[in-house]
């Protein structure tokens, strides 16, 4: 049904126009790819070109996800990406029939799992093996179909990307831009941070005495379903008790931005490793917004120096307890948690909205193509 083709073995002299080039990272949007080449060399080194209703897919690393060619644009490409020239079949219908599971299993069983990264022979994508109706009518009447939801759920992907942007720029707007442009009705302050934390080192007296947590990049989270398992000694006899609206961090990860608020559990344990403090004179909301800003990303930094591993840094606290916050009144940070919360609480139902677009496309997928 499609020849096999892959694209260039070699890292290539990358120009500031010509031909866009395009690899593993680009597949989710081929056309947004910032990287070129020149004209001579796309036309020394790719004899056999990408076209208009070709399909791109990943093939070293992340492994299947397909991409369909729907401009005349040229395009050149890496070697994690095979080139699938379509034939006697709709090339729509065959791009979704490759995100089924039945095609995937196929994948999977020809991949080479033991590579780093692990990737699959062009040869191998050629001899896999499908399962489709030969009317091309009923080809196109699936496609259509498909295409109905798959550009539902372009459109809520940017309606997520615009509510990032817009709730990116709001807190910037208040907590790092609030002197050079003053919000009316808001008078501020700064304050030390360590002036609104008391630590806290209140243990477990028994082992399993509450729910394992993990604090991540992102967020804290139950230990059993971000791991799908515990990872944490199975003796937590000792671990430290947080609870909710206090703040938690790893002294050796905060400079990658390992700190959170635990808005989200009553009560919880985690690892001793970590640091846990009581918050002050400050909103919990209002404070675990400030934590994630880019500046505080950077105060981290600055606050960690270099210890025995590249990863793991070892926190100067006092420099982090000198780290100055804005801060107005109260009532004040107040208004500002409910605004950034009527915003994050629109992005969280956009976001839910296209999980079940995209559990649905998945059912579809499934029952379409039997």
């Amino acid at each position: 049904m499609a020849k096999v083709y892959d694209g260039t073995h070699q890292t290539p002299d990358y120009t500031t126009s010509g031909v866009r080039f395009v690899s593993v990272e680009n597949i989710n949007a081929l056309y947004e790819s910032t990287k070129f080449i020149s004209r001579e060399n796309y036309k020394r080194d790719f004899k056999t070109v990408p076209q208009k209703d070709d399909i791109l897919m990943t093939r070293i690393g992340d492994i299947g996800t397909p991409a369909l060619i729907t401009k005349d644009e040229p395009l050149a490409y890496y070697v994690s990406l095979a080139l699938l020239k379509v034939k006697n079949i709709n090339s729509t219908f065959l791009y979704y029939y490759i995100q089924t599971s039945y095609f995937q299993k196929e994948l999977w069983r020809r991949t080479l799992h033991i590579a780093f990264p692990k990737k699959i022979n062009k040869n191998e994508i050629g001899d896999c093996q499908i399962c489709y109706t030969i009317d091309l009518a009923e080809q196109t009447k699936i496609s259509n179909f498909l295409d109905l939801i798959e550009k539902r759920i372009a459109i809520q992907n940017k309606i997520i990307s615009k509510y990032e942007t817009l709730i990116k720029g709001i807190k910037t707007r208040i907590f790092v831009y609030h002197n050079r442009h003053p919000i009316q009705g808001i008078e501020w302050d700064v304050i030390r941070l360590g002036d609104c934390l008391i630590e806290k080192n209140e243990r477990t007296v028994a082992n399993n005495q509450h729910k394992i947590l993990s604090s991540t990049v992102s967020k804290i989270v139950l230990q059993e379903e971000h791991f799908n398992r515990q990872v944490a000694s199975l003796d937590n006899l000792g671990y430290k008790v947080l609870r909710k609206n206090q703040l938690v961090f790893s002294p050796q990860n905060i400079w990658m931005g390992n700190i959170n608020v635990n808005l989200d559990y009553d009560i919880g344990i985690v690892s001793p490793s970590y640091k846990i403090y009581e918050i002050v004179k400050i909103n919990p909301l209002y404070l675990s917004y400030i934590i994630k800003m880019n500046f505080m990303m950077h105060k981290y930094k600055e606050c960690s120096e270099q210890g025995a591993s590249i990863v793991r840094r070892n926190l100067n606290i006092d420099e982090f307890f000198d780290i100055l916050i804005p801060i107005p009144a109260y009532h004040q940070q107040e208004h500002i948690v409910k605004i950034i919360s009527s915003f994050i609480t629109r992005y969280n139902n956009e976001k839910e909205m296209l999980s079940k677009l995209q559990v649905q496309k998945t059912f579809l997928l499934q029952s379409m193509f039997i």
